[in-house]
């Protein structure tokens, strides 16, 4: 029995498949299964939401990302977009090695400094509580939290 669960919903405008050690797998060790997971993923989006017309990516892991969905639409028997329009028009895929940079940057968002201080896995982060001294305290950053949706694109 096989549980797929592809994406995570952690906000109602983010999805993620929450694969800490990807680009060390792809990068370092060679593992594909990372893309081969991201493809399925992205596969089974398009199933829900119709099919994406327009593929773009840029690096060779983007490429293998790219060539794998388009195997699975032919196994699956589908050769271009469905009927209708689908909902999203385009999707970029950039492979990490054409842009090491931007992981590397200074995030200047709340959310990023939350993430920079204490890290951020999963939606939560473990924040030390003030009054216990060293024990640490599970604090979700959903949408959930009204004030932390209104402060987490913000610059600090």
């Amino acid at each position: 029995c096989e549980l797929e669960l592809d994406f995570l919903l952690p906000q109602n405008d983010v999805f993620s498949l929450e694969m800490q050690n990807a680009g060390k797998e792809i990068f370092a060790e060679g593992n594909h299964t990372s893309s081969f997971y991201l493809a399925r993923a992205l596969m089974n989006f398009q199933i829900q939401f119709g099919l994406i017309p327009h593929v773009l990516g840029k690096g060779k892991e983007a490429s293998e990302v790219a060539r794998i969905m388009s195997h699975t639409r032919k196994e699956l028997g589908v050769a271009g977009p469905s009927t209708g329009s689908p909902q999203v028009q385009t999707m970029v895929l950039i492979d990490r090695q054409v842009d090491w940079i931007t992981a590397m940057l200074t995030p200047l968002t709340y959310e990023g400094l939350i993430d920079d201080c204490f890290g951020i896995k999963n939606q939560v982060a473990e924040i030390p509580d003030g009054e216990r001294g060293n024990v640490m305290q599970k604090v979700p950053l959903n949408d959930a939290d009204k004030l932390y949706t209104e402060l987490k694109n913000m610059n600090w």
